[in-house]
């Protein structure tokens, strides 16, 4: 949805350049199809929605209800429609093998869930959930610019970080799976009718959010059946798009390519760093194109 930001471009100026990038590609075959109550469900939490876990420590506006550490609202009773979670360690053992036997690291796992109500029965809810694994790819790219926009000329396999472990990912610190595993969720929260989909969960089903708006009410639980039957193939896909599109969408200024202006500049429009002038005249640094 979202690709790599990139600045500095003027709109009178034709442009070539080289960049790398990275970005997290999942596989998430289906683990649970059932009751979010079940204690063999609640085991497989870990750093964030586990018992000892992110959300009940340092965000103490989350509470439980019922049984259930995975249903669970806000404080001002917001319904939260899926979850974000991993359980693979945190420790310097890990990095330390990522350093000095990287063929032993394991990749990091991120569990995904979605919460509705029972499609079975009148009372309770229901849950999806996958667990996936996550590396990084990094790829070297050319974007030719006309202007107005960019597209991908020449795409490869980067040779400047051919040497890092795919395993290591953004999602190896803490703060950053803390925040997206939180407040992605969140996102919607405010929006959400209680045991229907969010607007996150429909796109990976295919569907569009806004094209039905009663799709973002529908309360019957139905279309958990939709996510649950997904193939590992097409649910990696678009989960993939929805992660690496926050987490773009969540970067500071410096992960932009090209040259900034001050933010004081008036080029930045009235809100600051939220709006660009592209009518005016911005410089970037152009690399030379290369042949795969």
């Amino acid at each position: 949805m979202v690709g790599v930001p990139v600045a500095g471009l003027s709109t009178l100026t034709n442009a070539s350049f080289a960049l790398d990038y990275g970005y997290l590609t999942l596989d998430c075959p289906s683990i649970w199809n059932g009751d979010p109550n079940d204690p063999e469900l609640l085991q497989r939490l870990g750093y964030v929605w586990g018992p000892n876990g992110l959300a009940w420590n340092e965000y103490p506006t989350a509470t439980t209800e019922g049984l259930s550490t995975l249903v669970f609202t806000t404080a001002s009773r917001d319904w939260a429609p899926f979850f974000l979670d991993t359980n693979t360690e945190y420790s310097m053992a890990r990095y330390n093998t990522a350093s000095n036997a990287p063929n032993l690291l394991p990749d990091r796992n991120l569990v995904f869930g979605s919460v509705r109500n029972n499609l079975y029965g009148n009372d309770g809810y229901w849950t999806s959930v996958r667990n996936c694994t996550v590396e990084n790819r990094y790829v070297e790219a050319i974007i030719e610019y006309n202007g107005l926009a960019c597209s991908t000329k020449t795409l490869r396999p980067s040779s400047t970080y051919l040497q890092l472990n795919l395993a290591m990912t953004m999602l190896d610190i803490k703060t950053i799976f803390g925040n997206l595993a939180f407040k992605l969720l969140l996102t919607f929260a405010t929006y959400a009718t209680r045991g229907a989909p969010s607007a996150t969960e429909l796109f990976i089903e295919g569907v569009d959010p806004y094209g039905d708006s009663l799709l973002l009410a529908n309360t019957s639980g139905s279309d958990i059946l939709v996510i649950a039957n997904l193939s590992s193939e097409t649910f990696s896909r678009r989960l993939g798009i929805v992660l690496n599109t926050f987490l773009n969408l969540t970067s500071t200024l410096n992960a932009f390519i090209g040259d900034l202006l001050d933010l004081s500049s008036s080029v930045w429009g009235p809100y600051g760093n939220r709006t660009l002038d592209v009518t005016a005249g911005l410089s970037v640094d152009v690399e030379s194109p290369f042949t795969a």
